[in-house]
């Protein structure tokens, strides 16, 4: 495996010296970010909040000790390479990457900058090609895996699962938010915490190479029972019970 990157969950902060500490915050620190998502997308915009915000509070402050480079592809994997070669040219001192797609990019774009991959899942095929087989298979429910492209499309799979009455479990509560019927799968907020925090670990001299690959801990599940209502679904109220949220 590449030790240059990694996906993010548990870990604990890294201690340094103070003098160490102090050095650090002295100079200005890039960090880019390349995603192949839409910072518009549904649970994009509070990952990236939660992202920076879990940054700030560790002394990274915009405008005053460091740079944000941001590239958001909107969905277009053929812009990840270009934006990558610009985040290399700007010379950031590390690259976060969401996705296999950006991932690839980053990696392909240098073999030099450390790299913190999150969310790094199978290779994703055509999305159309998917929904089209899954009407030709005639399929009696969906078991959506964490993907990007469904990820990305997240909107539209819902709206299939509930045209075509197919009751759906997601990797992600931004799809039941979408209007999905019920997700169990990582909290994205708390993973892009985790991944600030690889990032500061990074930037204050730690060698990438020494840190292990985490997965996510805290997983949440949460239920849309007007979904359920609208497919002719009744939630047992043990799973009710059981779940992080409820959506009426």
């Amino acid at each position: 495996m590449d030790r240059r990157a990694f996906v993010t969950g548990l870990g604990a902060a890294l201690a340094v010296p103070c003098t160490v500490a102090a050095q650090q915050a002295a100079k200005v620190s890039r960090i880019g970010f390349l995603s192949n998502a839409s910072l518009s997308a549904p649970g994009m915009s509070a990952g990236a909040q939660a992202l920076l915000s879990t940054l700030r509070g560790l002394g990274y402050v915009e405008g005053q000790n460091t740079v944000f480079e941001f590239r958001w592809a909107d969905g277009a994997p053929d812009r990840l390479a270009e934006s990558a070669d610009e985040l290399v040219r700007l010379k950031v001192n590390t690259i976060v990457a969401i996705g296999p797609p950006a991932i690839r990019a980053a990696k392909e774009a240098t073999q030099v900058l450390p790299i913190v991959m999150a969310l790094e899942i199978r290779e994703a095929g055509e999305f159309e090609g998917v929904l089209r087989r899954v009407s030709r298979e005639h399929a009696d429910s969906l078991a959506l895996l964490l993907d990007p492209l469904f990820t990305a499309n997240l909107r539209r799979v819902a709206e299939f699962a509930t045209k075509n009455r197919l009751p759906a479990i997601y990797g992600l509560r931004q799809f039941v938010d979408a209007g999905g019927l019920m997700a169990y799968g990582p909290n994205l907020v708390e993973v892009n915490r985790r991944v600030a925090l690889y990032v500061d670990k990074i930037l204050r001299g730690a060698k990438p190479a020494d840190l292990p690959v985490e997965q996510a801990t805290k997983f949440e599940l949460v239920i849309n029972l007007k979904t359920a209502k609208t497919l002719g679904l009744t939630i047992p109220p043990s799973l009710l019970l059981r779940a992080d949220q409820v959506i009426e």
